[in-house]
């Protein structure tokens, strides 16, 4: 009898931090948290535009980009 192997898609994990956004590079978002910088896009759901010096929540996601899901 033969089994076909499954092949898993990588889980996404995904976590929170807040930062602070320093700088805009053209349509991202550069934030510092107390773990480092992240090049971050707005959110579709991120109601207000970031602005340098604002306190923003983030989502990291591990297999890829890290969004600003809202100004605080």
């Amino acid at each position: 009898m033969r089994h076909a192997a499954r092949v898993r898609a990588p889980q996404r994990e995904i976590s929170q931090d807040v930062g602070t956004v320093v700088r805009v590079e053209g349509r991202a978002f550069v934030t510092r948290t107390d773990t480092g910088e992240y090049q971050a896009n707005r959110a579709t759901s991120c109601l207000l535009e970031p602005a340098v010096g604002d306190v923003v929540l983030l989502a990291l996601v591990n297999t890829g980009p890290v969004y600003v899901l809202a100004v605080l």
